[in-house]
């Protein structure tokens, strides 16, 4: 487990994620989050063209401790053309 774990941070896919230009992309990021800063969220957005970031009043897991606004983060990005 540990020697995945430490593959990950080894591993720095910034250099593709231009690729996913026509991917509809959006990063949400609690604001209180520990783990990453506000700034990471903003570089993997900023990395990704077209992408959107939504910063929620969370921490590390905006899904389990928001679950009605990133639900209805999900349904906008589902419902994107």
């Amino acid at each position: 487990m540990i020697e995945a774990i430490r593959s990950q941070q080894a591993t720095d896919l910034r250099p593709m994620l231009g690729a996913l230009a026509n991917v509809p992309i959006t990063v949400v990021h609690g604001k209180h989050d520990t783990a990453r800063t506000i700034e990471h969220a903003h570089e993997l957005s900023n990395a990704i063209p077209g992408s959107r970031l939504h910063l929620l009043v969370t921490g590390h897991t905006s899904c389990a401790e928001d679950p009605d606004t990133f639900a209805a983060i999900l349904r906008s990005v589902a419902q994107t053309d």
